[in-house]
């Protein structure tokens, strides 16, 4: 029987061995675990933080979308008052011609008031377009 019982112990010793790395590779895999656990809710965190951003971003865009529209009609608003302002010069420009046509053949007329004035070139009276005159000048 001592055949035997070393047999056993070897087998003893065998599974001793065996239980032992496995027990280590039970620990390694948990550990495994527990890294990718950290790993993963450390990526899961990060995801939030790129959702978050993105977020921001949409919202900024969204503003300056917004600002951009409001900057194109203001501009458009900006282009019309300047066209009127131009149409309103040409028609003074031309009151104005007529004005100096008119002074060079000796009648002067003029707007007071939104009222027509003419004036006479003999300097003696002006009519302000009531048919009466009203000063000698």
């Amino acid at each position: 029987m001592g055949v035997e019982k070393f047999g056993a112990k070897i087998l003893s010793k065998h599974h001793e061995t065996e239980t032992s790395d496995l027990l280590f590779h039970i620990e390694c895999l948990e550990k495994d675990i527990a890294s990718l656990s950290t790993s993963s809710l450390a990526k899961e965190k990060e995801f939030e933080k790129t959702k978050t951003k993105l977020k921001d971003i949409e919202s900024k865009l969204e503003n300056a979308m917004h600002d951009k529209t409001k900057l194109e009609a203001d501009k458009e608003s900006a282009e019309r008052e300047l066209k009127r302002l131009h149409s309103q010069m040409a028609l003074l420009e031309r009151g104005i011609s007529k004005q100096e046509s008119s002074a060079a053949s000796g009648d002067l007329t003029f707007r007071v008031g939104g009222e027509e004035s003419n004036m006479e070139s003999n300097g003696k009276s002006f009519d302000r377009g009531h048919g009466r005159k009203d000063e000698t000048i």
